[in-house]
C-alpha cells in the first residue's frame, strides 16, 4: 500500500512547544522548592530530637561516675573520656561531647555544669543552643521524673 499526501488533511504535531515544556519545568520547580522547603523543616527537627537522645546519653555516665565518686559529677564531660582512679573509662568517644550542628571547622562541645541547678541537683546540667538560639537541656525531659 503506497500513502499519498493528502493536502486537505491537517499537519499533525511531532512534538512539544516551547511554551508547554516552560510550563512543565515551572512546575517542577514549584514542587522542588516546596519539597526542599519541607525537607529542611524535618532535618531541623531531626537535629534537634538528636540533642535531645544524646543530652539524656551523656547523663548516664555523669550518674554512673557520681555512684563510683561518692555522689559528685564529674568535673567536666572531658573527664569522662580518660580513665580514673577506679580504672573506669565513661564515655569512649571525644565526638560525643558534641552537639549535633558542629562541623570539623567549627566545634560546638556541650554546655555543662557540675552543679545541676536546673536539674534540682539530681544530674549535671547539660545543653546546647541550637543555630536559632533555642536552648536544649537535658532538664527539659527529666522533669516529673
Amino acid at each position: 500500500m503506497i500513502l499519498k499526501h493528502n493536502p486537505e488533511r491537517a499537519p499533525t504535531r511531532a512534538g512539544f512547544t516551547l511554551m508547554e515544556m516552560l510550563v512543565v519545568v515551572a512546575i517542577i520547580v514549584a514542587l522542588a522548592g516546596m519539597g526542599g522547603y519541607y525537607f529542611l523543616g524535618q532535618q531541623k527537627d531531626a537535629l534537634k530530637s538528636t540533642a535531645k537522645v544524646q543530652l539524656q546519653t551523656l547523663t548516664q555516665p555523669c550518674k554512673t561516675y557520681a555512684l563510683k565518686h561518692a555522689g559528685q559529677f564529674p568535673p567536666s564531660l572531658e573527664s569522662l573520656l580518660t580513665e580514673d582512679e577506679y580504672g573506669v573509662v565513661y564515655l569512649e568517644r571525644q565526638d560525643a561531647l558534641y552537639d549535633p550542628w558542629s562541623t570539623a571547622t567549627n566545634v560546638r562541645p556541650y554546655q555543662y555544669s557540675q552543679a545541676g541547678q536546673n536539674n534540682g541537683g539530681r544530674a549535671p546540667d547539660i545543653s546546647c543552643t541550637t543555630p536559632d538560639g533555642q536552648v536544649i537541656g537535658n532538664w527539659m525531659s527529666m522533669k516529673g521524673r
